[in-house]
């Protein structure tokens, strides 16, 4: 049997609130070993007046890096 008083909880009242934050000054490697260590698949980025500007999610991070392989890439030749 279901309880009745959870069932008529609020969303939330029972969501997670934990939110992984990051400066905009973070590099991506450690953005990277940040979303690794929670199990994360983004986080919150902020600027240096606590506003936040975007975020940041395992598609970006592989872009990042198969742009900087392009940029590798293209000096070589």
């Amino acid at each position: 049997m279901v309880d009745r008083s959870l069932l008529n909880k609020r969303a939330h009242q029972v969501m997670e609130h934990k939110i992984n934050i990051i400066a905009a000054n973070t590099i991506l490697k450690d953005a990277k070993i940040l979303m690794e260590k929670n199990n994360t698949d983004y986080l919150v980025v902020q600027n240096i007046d606590n506003q936040v500007i975007g975020i940041v999610t395992w598609k970006i991070l592989a872009n990042a890096l198969m742009n900087e392989l392009d940029e590798e890439r293209s000096m070589q030749s």
